[in-house]
């Protein structure tokens, strides 16, 4: 189904369905597939410091790929950051072990208020949940903006990769004037390099 002449609301509906008819037996299968094809890629392997997410409301959980990116490299530690939300529109990143989260805002598991800060300047990669995304990179969400805001912040070198299933990679997603691409959309079955067209 094209989505092109949806409003961006449409667009959210029409991915939460398309998410919702993944059978749940599917989807671990689909987050280890999609974990072969993350570390097929040099920048999510090499990457010295990753802004990861706890999966909530059927998001693709990209714990498989984090799991076996460790065990290719081996002793070296990379910190894993997890986003947490301190306002509106706002969230920041700490450092914290996945099994550690607990709930918070909008019931997203998040680290402590008291783990290790780190600075957006300072994260090389960032793993982007969402409803869908488009082959431009565009995401929709739930329209809080955290994610936008957060990436306009990033120091310009740093890899955004949004994570999806394939029944949520959409024809197009229409755009504001604050809404950031992603450089790279991952599906259990491909990495699609984006091409904004110059829009950021």
């Amino acid at each position: 189904m094209s989505v092109s002449q949806l409003t961006k609301d449409e667009v959210r509906d029409f991915a939460k369905e398309q998410r919702a008819l993944i059978p749940d037996a599917e989807k671990e299968t689909l987050a280890r597939n999609l974990a072969y094809t993350l570390i097929d890629m040099p920048e999510f392997v090499s990457a010295s410091s990753i802004l990861a997410y706890a999966p909530v409301r059927d998001e693709i959980s990209p714990a498989f790929a984090l799991e076996l990116r460790q065990r290719i490299i081996g002793e070296a530690i990379t910190p894993i950051a997890y986003p947490r939300v301190t306002g509106a529109h706002e969230m920041e990143a700490r450092i914290d072990r996945a099994d550690a989260l607990k709930s918070g805002a909008f019931g997203i598991p998040e680290p402590d208020a008291q783990a290790l800060f780190v600075d957006p300047e300072q994260i090389d990669l960032v793993l982007v949940p969402g409803l869908g995304f488009d082959r431009s990179g565009f995401r929709v969400g739930y329209g809080k903006g955290y994610y936008d805001s957060y990436i306009a912040r990033l120091n310009p070198h740093a890899i955004t990769i949004g994570l999806t299933y394939e029944q949520t990679l959409l024809s197009s997603i229409p755009i504001e004037e604050h809404d950031r691409f992603v450089d790279f959309v991952a599906t259990p079955r491909a990495i699609i390099r984006c091409d904004p067209a110059g829009v950021k």
